[in-house]
């Protein structure tokens, strides 16, 4: 009896936060579309409709992560061991789109106390994607963070199909998918720089413009989350930092969450220009967008606030962060298609699995407080946008290409920074 109960707490959490939100549903409410009493609610998750949530995410992404491992798997080639799997997952989102809506808001809605279980979550997908892998002949070993390159690529093709109600594609295009991950997997990686010239220098980005009223709250309230987390954030704590008063605040902003909001895109905003900027100084267009990531990178390893807002604290305004990431990364991937479109060989659906890739490799280096690092391995990064676009080969010969363009322009500055003195 008791795990019917489970089976439909479960069941009513994902229909009312689907229908509703989570924010609205009360341990009532979920009671009384389960058809339990609060009573059993509270017998089962003690911590009430916080524990349902996380046991309706594990639930779900536990039936979804079996069928990329079917019975039977390990004795097919290694290829079809990938295309096998990638296609039962979106196969599945397919058929339970649902579910898959489901398990895009459980994480961002789950708040401080459902990190652990996205965590364990997302280390078991990896696990999955790199047992498919694991079998590959060494020449074509997937290259390092291969798994979360690929899982940060097929959440974000997937959510933008969940979300605008074309989950029915999701299956057509496991082939290109596989594809895509295919494509990372080359000895040529080998011959790739391991750091970036100058990468640890200090980097100092100015922006355009005086800093008006607004932009001066914007840059506080983005300070004061990365200190100290989005839900201490106050007006009148923004106003303080800014050196403002809080009717100043009020002037510009409803409340906490429109500023930050606002913050996010301003961030988004300021890096979309320092990546198209950085683009044109390149030797050719695949050395653009070396620079555009380099760009990026030192940008997010000179302001860790930067990091700590767009990766992490986004997901503390629950159900309106999943769509404040979308909304910073559509234009990275319009950005990416722009850059690549001399060759037209990346689609748009490899830009989408390339920029939600790389979010996801960006993200875990934010979570470990190696934001430098990050920067340093700016020429795997580019490798990793490359790629799709132009073969391993090629993007490792511009990488270098353009590291030896940037290693040149460094000594001249130095010389010409020696003549002056």
């Amino acid at each position: 009896m008791r795990r019917h109960q489970r089976a439909r707490l479960r069941s009513a959490i994902v229909a009312r936060t689907l229908a509703e939100g989570y924010g609205a549903i009360t341990a009532r409410s979920l009671c009384a579309r389960a058809g339990v009493s609060t009573r059993t609610l509270y017998e089962i998750y003690p911590d009430g409709k916080e524990g349902c949530l996380r046991d309706a995410y594990e639930a779900i992404l536990a039936r979804l992560l079996s069928r990329a491992q079917p019975a039977g798997a390990s004795r097919v080639g290694w290829r079809m061991r990938v295309e096998r799997a990638l296609g039962a997952l979106l196969t599945g989102l397919a058929e339970e789109p649902q579910e898959g809506r489901f398990a895009l808001f459980a994480p961002v809605v789950a708040g401080p106390a459902g990190a652990a279980t996205v965590a364990r979550a997302g280390a078991r997908a990896e696990r999955v994607v790199a047992s498919a892998f694991a079998q590959a002949p060494a020449r074509l070993r997937p290259p390092p963070l291969h798994a979360k390159l690929v899982i940060g690529g097929i959440a974000r093709v997937a959510a933008a199909r969940l979300l605008s109600g074309r989950a029915a594609e999701l299956p057509n295009l496991a082939g290109e998918l596989v594809e895509w991950s295919l494509r990372y997997c080359s000895p040529a990686l080998a011959q790739l720089p391991q750091r970036a010239a100058g990468a640890a220098e200090d980097f100092q980005p100015s922006w355009p413009g005086p800093l008006d009223e607004r932009t001066a709250l914007l840059e506080a309230a983005a300070r004061m989350v990365a200190r100290t987390g989005y839900e201490r954030l106050s007006a009148a704590a923004v106003a303080r930092e800014s050196g403002l008063s809080a009717d100043a605040f009020y002037r510009h902003f409803a409340d906490c969450e429109e500023c930050f909001r606002s913050a996010l895109r301003l961030i988004a905003a300021r890096s979309l220009a320092l990546a198209a900027g950085a683009a044109q100084e390149g030797g050719c267009w695949q050395g653009g967008i070396h620079r555009a990531v380099l760009a990026l990178a030192r940008y997010l390893a000179s302001d860790p606030a930067v990091g700590r807002c767009v990766f992490i604290e986004v997901s503390a305004l629950g159900e309106a962060g999943l769509l404040e990431k979308e909304a910073l990364l559509e234009p990275l991937i319009a950005l990416h298609r722009e850059l690549t479109s001399p060759v037209q060989a990346g689609s748009l659906l490899q830009s989408e699995a390339t920029v939600g890739g790389a979010w996801q490799i960006v993200r875990h280096y934010v979570l470990a407080g190696r934001l430098r690092t990050a920067a340093e391995r700016a020429p795997y990064l580019s490798y990793l946008a490359l790629v799709p676009a132009v073969g391993a080969r090629a993007a490792v010969r511009a990488i270098c290409a353009e590291e030896g363009r940037l290693a040149r322009e460094r000594r001249r500055a130095l010389r010409s920074s020696s003549s002056r003195r």
